[in-house]
């Protein structure tokens, strides 16, 4: 199977965002949250047995609606970036499972990075 290049689908995502700048201006983010409901329903609709061309295409519907409402929350400034957020995604994840190669349980580590955020939090917000 070809090696898929993450970057590339993401580009494509984006261009397509600001080629529908003009209409996706008037959209709130809410709409965006139903966009990527309505696509996850739509997976459901496909998840059978001997139906993965189906299913694979709906699933991409919901990674390109959440990528949308990622940039969305970007530009309307309720996000710092979609790169912060797969940096968050990348920290957390890779402390969970390295938490759990060293025998830390991944309840442990998910209550150590509440309070790792919390302060995160602070330092922002309450400067």
């Amino acid at each position: 199977m070809k090696k898929i290049d993450l970057k590339k689908l993401l580009s494509i995502v984006e261009e397509k965002y600001y080629i529908d700048n003009d209409w996706e201006k008037q959209k709130d983010i809410l709409v965006y949250w139903k966009d990527l409901e309505w696509e996850i329903l739509e997976v459901k609709e496909e998840l059978r047995e001997n139906n993965s061309v189906y299913l694979e295409d709906e699933l991409w519907d919901i990674f390109r609606c959440y990528i949308n409402l990622l940039k969305k929350l970007e530009k309307e400034w309720y996000i710092e970036s979609l790169e912060k957020v797969f940096s968050h995604a990348d920290k957390k994840f890779t402390q969970r499972i390295n938490g759990r190669k060293n025998g830390i349980s991944w309840e442990t580590t998910k209550e150590i990075q509440k309070q790792e955020l919390k302060k995160e939090h602070n330092l922002k917000y309450n400067s």
